[in-house]
């Protein structure tokens, strides 16, 4: 499938990671009964709440995520041909999002599989995947078959197999462990510490589909790095952004407070971050509260 320019810019941070681990003989396996989602009615459940049949297919997507949208109508053609064999699921990462949002994309391109909300990060920690679009293929003994981000014959190739044999003839293949050489949690222990979870991205990636989001970020970003105080972090997300984003980000915006590349996820995963920018204020470890508003006089004291 042919991606648009925006999102070739990703492209080559995703096939870093998607690509570097080969098949092994033993594949991580996933527990789908301990990994809860959100229903867009508001219902909390788990996957295997979901499933029905013995293998599975997840997506990922975010309905700002300009290639996750190129590829819907793959994935209703894959719904439609595979849906008697698979389980088919389309997992909205729920990050700068709305229900209304989601269900524009479900009507606009007739979506039949279940689209339930990661709010809670649990997938994507199991699955420790750095951008959207990303696929997922489980066969029946809960190993991972596949992960990619492109809808490409190679992903077609084993759907088939995962529909003919329950993907007996797919190797499995270990996901990356999880770990965050920037972060460490005890480090905010002691003292008052403000945090602002953000993006690189954030400003530009965001500017036309969520241009209030991009303007709070850019406003948010300004507004902490002006306070030039220690007890001030920066969070940016792991999410196509390595080492180069973050010092390129960091000399754009004149940063000179502490910035964190929050690897793996852990950090938004931890204090339950789900939009940008979000402020978190903590007291020796403890949250006291937490705002998205930039001009908050609290955050400035």
């Amino acid at each position: 499938m042919k991606l648009n320019i925006m999102g070739w810019l990703f492209v080559p941070y995703l096939l870093l990671f998607f690509f570097h681990s080969n098949a092994v003989a033993s594949g991580t396996k996933i527990d789908f009964s301990q990994l809860t989602v959100v229903q867009l009615n508001g219902a909390k459940s788990t996957i295997q709440d979901i499933k029905r049949k013995k293998t599975t297919y997840i997506k990922f997507w975010a309905s700002w995520c300009q290639p996750c949208l190129e590829q819907m109508p793959h994935l209703q053609e894959v719904t439609e041909l595979y849906g008697n064999d698979i389980d088919i699921i389309a997992v909205n990462i729920d990050l700068n999002e709305s229900d209304d949002e989601i269900k524009q994309v479900i009507e606009k391109f007739n979506l039949t599989m279940p689209v339930v909300k990661d709010s809670h990060g649990e997938l994507k920690q199991a699955f420790q995947f750095v951008g959207t679009p990303f696929h997922a293929l489980i066969n029946e003994q809960g190993q991972v078959l596949h992960t990619g981000h492109e809808a490409d014959d190679l992903l077609d190739q084993r759907l088939d197999l995962l529909a003919k044999n329950r993907g007996s003839n797919i190797s499995a293949m270990a996901l990356g462990q999880a770990g965050n050489p920037h972060f460490d949690p005890s480090s905010l222990s002691q003292g008052r510490k403000t945090l602002l979870f953000t993006a690189t991205w954030c400003d530009w990636y965001l500017e036309e589909s969520r241009p209030d989001m991009s303007a709070a970020c850019i406003k948010a970003q300004k507004n902490i790095s002006s306070q030039d105080s220690h007890d001030q972090i920066t969070i940016v997300s792991h999410m196509w952004t390595g080492d180069k984003e973050v010092a390129e980000f960091k000399s754009k915006y004149g940063i000179n407070t502490p910035i964190l590349l929050d690897t793996g996820g852990e950090a938004f995963f931890m204090f339950n971050v789900n939009s940008f920018p979000t402020f978190v204020v903590l007291e020796n470890g403890k949250e006291v509260y937490r705002t998205s508003d930039y001009e908050d006089k609290r955050l400035y004291q």
